[in-house]
């Protein structure tokens, strides 16, 4: 096991990991479990005299690249966030008056339990909406019958936590 002293290289290693997660590399990230293995993987492919490549879904990802894909990541995220909320906004508004019920509910009581019921309706009906916007960096080959679940980790759903959050509070 590989402890990192050096705090610079350690946050590296978090934004290497929040960049691997953020192309689909969910998986992988399950088999190095700890910053220390992925930093020893990066290590050891160096000193054997290999490129620092990771495949993640058919596509091969040298660190600089998944730093650049990242940092783009986050911009997009700043940038469209708010176009993809109020376009789900206005789909709530319109179109879905079993929502309308719950926020109005909610409004009345200001209960718990109007929230989550809220923000599982909100997942549940406008989830591909929120997909195309969280998971836009993901190459997903067969959209029809994607699991999101395999793709969203640690940073993508505190993404989508956040984002979900941001629906509500426009909304109520």
């Amino acid at each position: 096991m590989l402890t990192i002293e050096n705090k610079l290289v350690e946050e590296k290693i978090k934004q290497l990991r929040k960049a691997i997660e953020i192309v689909g590399g969910k998986s992988f990230l399950e088999e190095v479990k700890e910053n220390g293995d992925l930093a020893n993987l990066i290590i050891s492919s160096s000193f054997n005299g290999e490129k620092v490549i990771f495949k993640i879904m058919n596509n091969e990802y040298q660190i600089n690249e998944l730093m650049k894909i990242k940092l783009d990541y986050e911009k997009n995220y700043i940038k469209m966030k708010k176009t993809y909320l109020e376009k789900i906004c206005y789909k709530i508004k319109e179109y879905n008056t079993y929502l309308d019920s719950l926020i109005r509910k909610y409004r009345k009581n200001g209960g718990l339990e109007e929230f989550r019921a809220i923000k599982e309706e909100i997942e549940l009906r406008y989830s591909k909406d929120i997909n195309s916007f969280l998971l836009s960096k993901i190459n997903i080959e067969n959209n029809e019958e994607t699991n999101d679940k395999y793709y969203y980790g640690d940073y993508l759903n505190s993404k989508k936590e956040d984002f979900i959050n941001s629906i509500i509070c426009n909304i109520v």
